[in-house]
């Protein structure tokens, strides 16, 4: 299960690979470093749409449940989160509800010369990862 207080607002993900080839190639050029970029994914996409493209990837159900912003919070601190992460992460759906992260800017293939990584294929490429039961850096993944 999914919660999130983000409604219908789109989030424009960008893979941390693609973060990594942008910054490696303004770091490598010259010429750019003095300018800001804003990196983003190829689409904007709603936290239904993430879940389906993630629950086809691994064959399994992933359900979207919308909460207020002081329920994602108190569930997220009830789970353990301290009070200050939960605060970020209920900004972080209010500011998606807002559309604060739903612009897909071309900067990365500006700077690239490529398109962002998809949502379908990062899915794909990393479906082994998303089906694992292994921790990731001491968290269950």
């Amino acid at each position: 299960m999914w919660y999130t207080a983000a409604g219908e607002g789109k989030l424009a993900n960008v893979a941390r690979d693609d973060i990594a080839r942008a910054a490696a190639t303004v770091l490598a050029s010259t010429g750019r470093a003095k300018r800001a970029y804003t990196l983003s994914g190829a689409e904007a996409l709603t936290t239904r749409e993430i879940a389906a493209a993630i629950s086809a990837a691994v064959d399994k159900p992933l359900a979207v449940m919308d909460v207020s912003l002081v329920d994602l919070m108190l569930g997220l601190m009830a789970g353990g989160l301290p009070g200050a992460a939960a605060r970020e992460i209920a900004s972080s759906d209010a500011n998606a509800a807002a559309g604060g992260f739903s612009s897909a800017t071309g900067d990365y293939k500006a700077i690239t010369g490529r398109e962002p990584q998809r949502l379908d294929d990062w899915c794909a490429a990393n479906r082994s990862a998303l089906t694992s039961r292994e921790r990731v850096n001491g968290a269950p993944y």
